[in-house]
């Protein structure tokens, strides 16, 4: 065997580089050095030798195995005290939110410093999600690792498995083929001793007539010894004779034969066990599963692909400012002769929204449209104008957004003056314009 070429120190050894040490250093006569003595030949266990080969391949991947495993152990209990931090901040952040809208609600001051707060957890919820996320995914690694070198194992013991099944095969055929010769000499022996029953019932009545002779002879005198030797107690003698003779030695060649069938199964049993034990040890070797260690499905964050608005904040003089009283709601604001046809942004949510309640009540909920999360959506000033057209196909791509049905939205799209003249009656409704 060819000297083992030095390798530097690893922490972790690849497989490829001891399947390639397996390669230069293990070679069956016969082979090249460099020849990969591995397990399978046309799918088959060549030699006796490759088989250790095969105990060496399962023993290398057990190892791997038994390593990823603990290592995995390792990362899932450090994924579960990340779960627990966040569990804590995720507590928190709704018990501040909660204080934040009491605080609201009653109007009393201070919650915008417990939103900076709150602000503060989530980022440290972040922190703890982004290591989380790295954990998991050396946890799949690993996991994906453990479960190649499980295959791997199975794969190999499943080879060695059909090894010695082939072994076994032409034994348990003997085998099952020494059994049926016993069964069915079993069954001899049940009729042969029925027939024995048969033929002793016929003996003792011979022996009855033999004796009903015997005391005939001798009630006329005859003495032992001619009655011994009378013509028909003789036959009869030699009948019971022959037939006790018979008995004993078919049931004697009987006990021989069973006996040496037997001893066959004995002697091919003996033979199987060795292979049945080393074939078991394979099977049992599959049954050794990794640890099953569940951990909840990631999704994917959703991703803000907005932008924050920056906005001028101008004052306006005391001269130009309205009282308060005298201010016109985006709502109720008259529209102007230059702009007919076209609406604010409130004037058409609102007038749309009392359309769809007036004409179809309850069954149009879902496809209201909320004022404020449509401005946020569409970044448009609420008293922004437009006319019917743009409107519809903004509701329409903000619907769209939003996974709103728009059956009703669609039924007004005929033509741009039907569109207009439709719009115009169910906001000047809202609006109460004459």
């Amino acid at each position: 065997m060819p000297e083992r070429p030095p390798t530097e120190t690893q922490e972790e050894i690849d497989p490829n580089d001891v399947e390639e040490v397996i390669e230069e250093n293990v070679a069956v006569p016969g082979e090249t050095p460099n020849q990969k003595p591995y397990l399978v030949e046309n799918n088959r266990v060549r030699k006796g030798k490759n088989v250790l080969v095969g105990r060496f391949e399962i023993a290398y991947n057990q190892f791997w195995i038994d390593r990823h495993q603990k290592q995995t152990v390792e990362i899932k209990n450090k994924i579960d005290g990340v779960d627990i931090k966040i569990g804590a901040l995720d507590r928190s952040i709704k018990e501040i939110a909660s204080v934040i809208n009491d605080l609201k609600r009653q109007g009393v001051p201070g919650g915008e410093s417990l939103k900076l707060k709150l602000k503060e957890i989530e980022r440290k919820m972040v922190v703890l999600k982004n290591e989380k996320d790295k954990l998991q995914t050396k946890f799949d690694v690993k996991e994906n690792k453990m479960k190649l070198n499980t295959n791997q194992r199975d794969a190999v013991a499943n080879k060695l498995i059909r090894h010695y099944d082939e072994k076994l095969e032409p034994m348990e055929g003997e085998l099952e083929s020494l059994a049926t010769t016993l069964d069915e000499t079993d069954l001899l022996v049940a009729v042969t001793e029925a027939r024995h029953n048969g033929l002793l019932e016929r003996l003792s009545e011979i022996e009855e007539k033999k004796t009903q002779v015997e005391e005939a002879l001798k009630k006329i005198g005859m003495s032992a010894r001619e009655i011994s030797k009378f013509e028909a107690v003789t036959a009869l003698h030699d009948i019971l004779v022959s037939g006790r003779a018979t008995i004993k030695n078919e049931k004697e060649d009987l006990k021989q034969r069973k006996a040496v069938i037997q001893k066959e199964i004995a002697a091919v049993d003996a033979k199987a066990g060795p292979y049945r034990d080393k074939k078991e040890a394979f099977v049992r070797i599959k049954s050794g599963r990794p640890i099953e260690m569940k951990l909840a499905e990631r999704t994917k964050e959703n991703e803000f692909t907005g932008q924050e608005d920056i906005k001028a904040h101008p004052r306006a003089s005391r001269a130009e400012a309205a009282p308060a009283s005298e201010k016109s709601s985006p709502e109720t604001a008259p529209v102007k002769e230059g702009d007919k046809g076209r609406y604010s942004v409130s004037a058409f949510v609102g007038g749309w929204n009392k359309h769809l309640e007036k004409d179809y009540g309850a069954a149009a909920t879902g496809e209201m449209i909320d004022l404020d999360d449509f401005i946020g959506a569409t970044k448009l000033p609420e008293d922004f104008k437009m006319n019917s057209k743009d409107f519809k196909n903004i509701a329409g791509k903000y619907s769209k957004l939003r996974n709103k049905p728009t059956d009703k939205l669609n039924k007004t799209e005929k033509s741009d003056g039907v569109v207009d003249k439709f719009f115009d009656g169910i906001i000047n409704s809202f609006l109460n314009i004459k």
